[in-house]
C-alpha cells in the first residue's frame, strides 16, 4: 500500500518506477450536470395511429405525433396545446387504446328555420369555431347539411359528425369518460365578433355526454421505465385513473420514494360548478398534483391539462423557485358571468383546487397554482406543500444533492468522525461529507431555491450507520414566491 494521502484512483503510485509526469484527471468535484426535465403527455390515440401503445415515445414533431397518434386524436390535440406553452422542452407521449368496454360520447344541434335572411351560424365545437353560412329560404334540414359539410373541413376537432332532419349530430373519436367534455356552443364570441344568429335560425344544443370507461393505465405507467418525467399531463380525473398516478408518484413506493428518486408531477384540470369543484377538491389530498378548475370555458378538460403542464413547464425549467402567477393559458375564457369572483377562488384554494383569472383582453393567466394537499395523516389541516413550486424545489435542490454527493463521496473509504484525514485523501468522515453537503446547500441558496444556509449548517448533522452507510438530516428551508402584497394605508387630511 502507498504511503500517499493523494486519493489516484488508477495511477499505481507505489508500484511506477519510470520517470515522468503523469496527469490523472477526476471530475468528482466538477459535476453540475442535472436530469432532463420532460414531459409526458398522456392520451388516447386512433387506431389508424402507428403508435405502440402504452409505451413512452419521444415526440419531436406535430406531424410525426399526427402519424403515431392520428389526424385529431387526443394525443395529437393535447401535443399541439402543450407546445404552445413549451416549444422547446424535451416531451414524450404515453398512447393508450380506447378501453374496449367504453362508450363514445355524443352530442347534437337541432336546427330550426326556415332563414329570413342572409347570416351565419357560428358554432363552436371543443373551442374551434364551425362557421355555417346561411343563405335567405334556408330549411334547418338545408342548414344542418351545410354545418356537416363545413365540420369536415375544419381542423382540430375531436368529433364526427351526421345531419338529418334538421340535426347535427356529433359522436367523439374516442370512447371515455372523458370526451364528455366536448363543448358545444354557438356565438361564443358574440355581438363583439359580429356572432349573431341568421334571422329565422334557431340552434338548439344538446351537450356531450354518455362517454364510458377511459382506459386503463396500470400497463403504460408500468413501462415508463426509468426516465424521469417531471411535466405529467394527464387527461382524466376519473378516481381510478388518479389512484393509479397516485400510486406512480407515490413518497413510499413510487417515484418520490427514496430508493427510486425519479419525482414527478401530475397536472389536471376539472371542469364544474363551484359546488362540484369544492366537492372533488375535497376528494383528493396529494402533494404530487396540481389541479386546475374551471366552469364554462370552451376547452376540454383534457386539453387544458396538458396547456397546464406546459405553461408551468416553461417557468419551472428556467428555475423552479420563480412564481407562475399571471402566466397566460391557452384555455379560452369563459363568459364573464361564469368567472370566478375572488370569494369563489379564494374557496377554491381552501379545497385544493387552483386558478385562474381572465384580463381585460379576454386572456387566461394563472391565479394561484396549489397541490391538492390539505391534511396531514392525522387528518389534521396542513399547508406543509400547498404551493406547486415547492415540489419542483425540491426535486432540484435533492438532484442537485444527489449528483454532488455521488460524485464526490462514492467509493471513498468510510472513518469515523475524529480521524486525522489529509487533502486529497481516499477517506473521508460522516462530519466531512455533511460540511460538504452545507457547501452545496450554500451553492442552491446563492441561485434561490433555499435560504438560511448558516442555520442549516448549524441545525442538519451527520452520523454513521451500518457498515458503510451515512445517515444525514437536512433541514432544508426553501424560498418563497410574491403571490400577493398587501397594505394598510392610514391616510390624513391636512388642515
Amino acid at each position: 500500500m502507498s504511503g500517499s494521502t493523494i486519493a489516484f484512483k488508477y495511477f499505481p503510485v507505489a508500484t511506477w518506477r519510470v520517470p515522468g509526469f503523469y496527469p490523472e484527471f477526476s471530475a468528482n468535484q466538477a459535476n453540475t450536470a442535472l436530469p432532463k426535465q420532460r414531459a409526458l403527455l398522456i392520451g388516447q390515440v386512433l387506431s389508424g395511429g402507428s403508435a405502440v401503445l402504452n409505451q413512452p415515445i419521444l415526440a419531436y414533431s406535430a406531424a410525426q405525433v399526427i402519424t403515431l397518434c392520428g389526424l385529431n386524436s387526443m394525443l395529437a390535440l393535447m401535443y399541439a396545446a402543450y407546445r404552445l406553452q413549451d416549444p422547446f422542452g424535451e416531451v414524450w407521449i404515453l398512447p393508450l387504446a380506447d378501453n374496449s368496454s367504453g362508450v363514445a360520447a355524443s352530442g347534437s344541434v337541432a336546427f330550426t328555420g326556415p332563414a329570413t335572411a342572409a347570416g351565419l351560424v357560428s358554432l363552436y365545437i371543443a373551442g374551434n369555431l364551425v362557421g355555417v353560412p346561411v343563405s335567405a329560404g334556408d330549411t334547418a334540414t338545408v342548414i344542418a347539411a351545410n354545418a356537416l359539410a363545413d365540420l369536415e373541413a375544419t381542423a382540430n376537432l375531436p368529433c364526427s359528425g351526421a345531419a338529418a332532419s334538421g340535426t347535427l349530430t356529433l359522436t367523439a373519436l374516442h370512447k371515455g369518460l372523458a370526451q364528455n367534455d366536448i363543448d358545444l356552443r354557438v356565438n361564443y364570441q358574440a355581438v363583439r365578433n359580429g356572432e349573431v344568429l341568421p334571422a329565422g335560425v334557431g340552434v338548439i344544443i344538446t351537450p356531450f355526454a354518455g362517454g364510458l370507461l377511459n382506459p386503463v393505465l396500470t400497463t403504460a405507467l408500468a413501462n415508463l421505465g426509468t426516465n424521469t418525467f417531471d411535466f405529467i399531463a394527464v387527461p382524466y380525473t376519473d378516481s381510478t385513473s388518479m389512484a393509479a398516478i397516485t400510486a406512480l408518484l407515490s413518497d413510499q413506493s413510487g417515484r418520490w420514494s427514496a430508493i427510486e428518486a425519479l419525482y414527478g408531477h401530475a397536472f389536471y384540470a376539472y371542469r364544474g360548478t363551484i359546488g362540484t369543484r369544492s366537492t372533488f377538491g375535497a376528494e383528493n389530498n396529494n402533494q404530487h398534483e396540481t389541479v386546475l378548475g374551471y366552469y364554462d370555458s370552451p376547452t376540454p378538460a383534457w386539453l387544458e391539462a396538458a396547456d397546464w403542464a406546459g405553461a408551468h413547464a416553461a417557468v419551472y425549467r428556467v428555475n423552479p423557485a420563480v412564481g407562475v402567477v399571471g402566466q397566460p393559458l391557452g384555455l379560452l375564457a369563459p363568459p364573464i358571468a361564469s368567472q370566478d369572483t375572488p370569494a369563489e377562488m379564494n374557496l377554491m384554494l381552501y379545497d385544493g383546487i387552483s386558478t385562474f383569472t381572465v384580463d381585460a383582453f379576454g386572456q387566461s393567466r394563472i391565479g394561484r397554482s396549489i397541490t391538492t394537499y390539505q391534511a396531514n395523516q392525522a387528518g389534521q389541516p396542513d399547508d406543509s406543500y400547498l404551493n406547486t413550486n415547492l415540489l419542483f424545489q425540491a426535486m432540484a435542490a435533492a438532484r442537485f444533492l444527489i449528483g454532488n454527493v455521488l460524485s464526490q463521496y462514492q467509493n471513498k473509504i468510510l472513518v469515523d468522525d475524529g480521524a486525522v484525514i489529509a487533502a486529497g485523501s481516499p477517506a473521508t468522515t460522516p462530519s466531512l461529507v455533511f460540511q460538504g453537503v452545507c457547501g452545496m446547500y450554500a451553492y442552491l441558496a446563492t441561485q434561490f431555491l433555499v435560504q438560511n444556509p448558516a442555520t442549516f449548517a448549524a441545525n442538519g448533522y451527520a452520523q454513521k450507520g451500518q457498515a458503510g452507510q451515512i445517515l444525514l438530516f437536512l433541514p432544508i428551508d426553501f424560498s418563497d414566491q410574491v403571490i400577493q402584497v398587501a397594505a394598510l394605508i392610514a391616510f390624513q387630511q391636512s388642515t
